[in-house]
């Protein structure tokens, strides 16, 4: 069956809060003249960047419980260490795609990756709460622009033939920080505090920035985007549609994936099985992308509407199970088995749904993703700190119900990586 889509989805392992940047310079524009294992050499450096980033975004899930009582602000109010940077990361896709303008894109790319490793130093010496969020906003302005520049960047190191498989390994970087980044923090907490966890981002950010200075060369970029095109995603219903499932998502997910240590710690669990837990729900979740990656391309509609129906039933049902650890274990691996789906789904979604993928679109879905991480956060922190993290939970596996009713109807006729 022929795809209307002329641009092949990359192969690899996706991620959450990833949309790769289909414009003018993904696959256009003049290679920079470098030997090709000089050129794998700065792909590599963008990956060690894109982990050193996710895993600064994330490291604070872990640490929910003990950055609260060390800064003295409830659970919820602590939550703003991932609410914050997803709000920025809206912000600064859009502004810095606008911004870089006719910018040599190596400068780009080393100054967000030092403002990572800038971010994560500030948080460490940060007396107070509100002034370790100062560094956190940063990060996030570091994390919009860099989904926006980085991976179409690093296809421009290699061969045409290869850009697919660069720009999957920058994506490998996100998913191993994603697996990492939450029982890491988990695990620096029960051995010493909760500042170590961002001593450790900021070694990872330091390596990345050596490296990028070491292999990246000057590349000038290709096309612009100008302000009045980034709405151009909004113009079609399909389109739409999608970043409405995306925000339902998004947030339920992050509505609870944020608050999953407290939820975990009323189990019974002893706390040293947190970390190998979030471990292996991070680790199914990687197996199932790279499943999804075979099979969604013909069976976009089943399997997309079926992982948010058995995230929602998921949710839904470990508020109950609290008395029983095993089977509150059992349900997290299933949630992330189903959550592993559903990025890579919403990326073929919204190509078949903006088959020119014009320019602008895809920063404006980074940044609905990203608005959709930190409201989700956010309202999850009201209902943990107002009710309770049961409530937060059921709430949140409704909506991905409702959101798997609405992607089967709504699917109809779309087909992988093309529409019908």
């Amino acid at each position: 069956m022929p795809r209307p889509i002329g641009r092949p989805l990359p192969r690899g392992p996706p991620v959450e809060f990833i949309a790769q940047t289909e414009n003018a310079e993904t696959h256009a524009g003049p290679k920079p003249r470098k030997a090709e294992p000089a050129g794998w050499f700065a792909v590599c450096s963008v990956m060690s960047a894109s982990f050193a980033l996710v895993l600064s975004e994330f490291i604070p899930l872990g640490l929910l419980d003990e950055l609260s009582r060390d800064l003295g602000v409830t659970e919820g109010r602590a939550g703003l260490f991932v609410v914050l940077p997803g709000l920025a990361a809206c912000i600064g896709a859009p502004l810095v795609t606008v911004l870089a303008g006719s910018t040599d894109r190596r400068r780009v790319l080393l100054l967000l990756s030092a403002t990572v490793l800038a971010s994560n130093i500030w948080v460490v010496f940060a007396p107070t709460f509100a002034v370790a969020l100062i560094g956190r906003a940063a990060l996030g302005f570091a994390v919009g622009g860099f989904w926006t520049i980085g991976p179409p960047t690093a296809t421009r190191f290699v061969a045409d033939r290869h850009a697919t498989r660069a720009a999957s390994l920058v994506i490998g970087g996100i998913s191993m920080a994603t697996v990492i980044s939450l029982p890491l923090g988990a695990w620096i907490v029960v051995v010493t505090n909760w500042r170590w966890a961002f001593v450790v981002a900021a070694a990872f950010a330091f390596v990345a920035v050596c490296l990028e200075i070491v292999a990246v060369p000057r590349l000038a970029p290709v096309g612009s985007v100008r302000w009045s095109t980034l709405l151009g995603v909004f113009s079609t219903r399909k389109a739409r549609q999608c970043l409405g499932i995306t925000v339902a998502a998004f947030g339920a997910h992050f509505a609870t994936y944020t608050y999953v240590t407290p939820f975990v710690n009323q189990t019974g669990l002893p706390e040293s099985a947190l970390p190998v837990v979030l471990l292996a729900f991070g680790l199914v979740g990687v197996v199932s992308n790279l499943v999804g990656g075979w099979v969604l391309d013909s069976r976009l509609r089943p399997v997309f509407s079926g992982a948010l129906l058995i995230l929602g039933v998921a949710l839904i049902v470990m508020p109950m199970t609290e008395s029983l650890p095993a089977l509150t274990v059992a349900l997290i691996f299933t949630w992330g088995i189903s959550w592993g789906l559903i990025p890579l789904s919403l990326q073929i979604w919204i190509l078949a749904a903006t088959p020119q993928a014009r320019d602008g679109d895809q920063a404006m879905f980074v940044s609905v993703l990203q608005l959709s991480l930190a409201g989700g956060s956010a309202l999850g922190g009201v209902l943990v700190d107002w009710l309770d993290v049961r409530t937060d939970y059921f709430l949140a596996g409704v909506v991905a119900l409702l959101a798997g009713l609405a992607t089967t109807w709504w699917l109809h006729g779309v087909q992988g990586r093309g529409a019908t």
